[in-house]
C-alpha cells in the first residue's frame, strides 16, 4: 500500500518539471542567500528580511486584484471577510517575524530547519487542542518521533551524547542568547502551525481563494511591519553599507554583496512560494508533502556542506530521527479534512 504512494513520484509527468524546478531551486537557493545575508554582519537582519519578503510580494500580487471601477480602494470585491484576513495577518506576521528574528540569538540555519520539520506535531496537538481531532496510532509514533528527534538536535548539537550528560540535568550549554532563540523558534511554529489551521477552516468555510488569501495577507502585513521602522531603517543601513562593494556587471555601479544576497533572497522566495502553489494545483497534497519533506532535507544537507556548519554524530541521529518521522506521518493514513470528524484512532497525546 505504501509502496504505491511512492509510484507516483516516480511517474510524474512532464509537467511537473517546472514546479519541482521552482521547489528544489527556489526554496534551496533561498536557504543559501540567506545564510548569505547572515554572514555578512554582525547584525541582525531578520527584520529588513521579513520586510522585503512581503513588500515584494505584495507588489507582485497586486495587478492581478486591481480594479479601478471599485473606488476608493480600486481593488475587486473580496469573497473572504476582511476580518478573516486581519486575524491571518497577525498570526502570520508574528510567527515569521519571530521565526526570522532566531539568527540574532545564535541559531544556526541547520538547526532552523530541523525544528522547523517537527511542525507537524505540533499542528497534530493544536488539531487535538482546538479541533478535537483524532489520529492513528502511526501518526501519534510519527509525531513523537519527530519532536525526540528535535529535542535531541537541540541539546546534542555540537556535543555528544554521553552517560554524564544524563546526570547533569540542565542547559548549562545553551547560552542565555540561544535559549532566547530557541523560545523564539518554539513561539513561531506555533504562531505559523495556527495560521496553517486557519487557512484550512477559511478555505472550507469561504472556497480556496488562496490567492486573494495571499494578496491580503503580505498587503496587510506592510503597514504592521511599518511601526518597527527605525529597526528597519538601521539593519537598512548595515545592509547598504557593506565593508566591501562589487561591481554589477556591465554596469559601473558597485554595492555591498548583501544587497545582491537580499535581491536573490526575494526573488528565490517568490519562485518557492509559485512552485508549491503550482504543484498542490496539479497533484495531490501526499506528493507535496513528500517533495517538500526531500526539499528540506536538501536545505539542510546544503546549509552544513557550504556553511561549515557541522552537527555533532547524536545531532545527525536526531535529524534522521526528525525526517524519519516526518516520513511516517505523510505515509500514514491523513485524518479527515473536517474539523472534529477524525478517522478512527487513538487521539493524539
Amino acid at each position: 500500500m505504501e509502496s504505491t504512494k511512492f509510484v507516483k513520484l516516480r511517474r510524474l509527468p512532464m509537467k511537473l518539471l517546472l514546479p519541482l524546478s521552482s521547489i528544489f531551486g527556489g526554496c534551496c537557493s533561498n536557504v543559501y542567500t540567506l545564510e548569505r545575508i547572515m554572514a555578512s554582519t554582525p547584525h541582525n537582519m531578520g527584520n529588513i528580511v521579513t520586510f522585503m519578503q512581503v513588500l515584494f510580494v505584495a507588489l507582485k500580487t497586486l495587478p492581478e486584484f486591481l480594479e479601478f471601477r471599485n473606488p476608493p480602494t480600486f481593488l475587486k470585491r473580496r469573497k473572504i471577510p476582511f476580518k478573516i484576513h486581519l486575524l491571518s495577518v497577525l498570526l502570520f506576521l508574528l510567527g515569521t517575524v519571530s521565526n526570522n528574528s532566531v539568527f540574532a540569538f545564535g541559531v544556526s540555519v541547520p538547526l532552523h530547519i530541523v525544528f522547523r520539520s517537527s511542525a507537524t506535531a505540533i499542528t497534530m496537538v493544536l488539531s487535538w487542542a482546538i479541533g478535537q481531532r483524532t489520529y492513528t496510532q502511526k501518526q501519534v509514533c510519527s509525531a513523537i518521533l519527530m519532536t525526540t528527534g528535535g529535542v535531541v538536535t537541540i541539546i546534542y548539537r555540537s556535543s555528544e551524547f554521553s552517560i554524564e550528560s544524563l546526570k547533569v540535568a540542565n542547559m548549562s550549554s545553551v547560552k542565555a542568547g540561544e535559549g532566547t532563540g530557541l523560545l523564539l523558534l518554539i513561539s513561531s511554529s506555533i504562531l505559523l502551525c495556527s495560521y496553517s489551521l486557519l487557512n484550512d477552516w477559511t478555505y472550507r468555510t469561504y472556497g480556496k481563494h488562496w490567492k486573494e488569501s495571499l494578496f491580503y495577507m503580505h498587503l496587510l502585513s506592510l503597514p504592521l511591519l511599518l511601526v518597527n521602522w527605525r529597526q528597519l531603517r538601521e539593519e537598512f543601513r548595515y545592509l547598504i553599507h557593506g565593508a566591501k562593494m562589487v561591481s554589477i556587471p556591465f554596469t559601473n555601479a558597485k554595492v555591498p554583496p548583501a544587497v545582491i544576497m537580499m535581491v536573490g533572497n526575494v526573488v528565490t522566495q517568490s519562485i518557492c512560494i509559485e512552485g508549491v502553489s503550482a504543484l498542490a494545483s496539479i497533484t495531490d497534497a501526499l506528493t507535496v508533502s513528500v517533495i517538500l519533506l526531500l526539499r528540506k532535507l536538501s536545505s539542510l544537507l546544503l546549509s552544513v556542506y557550504l556553511f561549515d556548519n557541522s552537527l555533532s554524530w547524536t545531532a545527525l541521529i536526531g535529524t534522521v530521527t526528525v525526517f524519519i518521522g516526518a516520513l511516517m506521518y505523510i505515509l500514514s493514513a491523513a485524518p479527515s479534512s473536517d474539523i472534529g470528524k477524525g478517522s478512527k484512532g487513538v487521539k493524539s497525546l
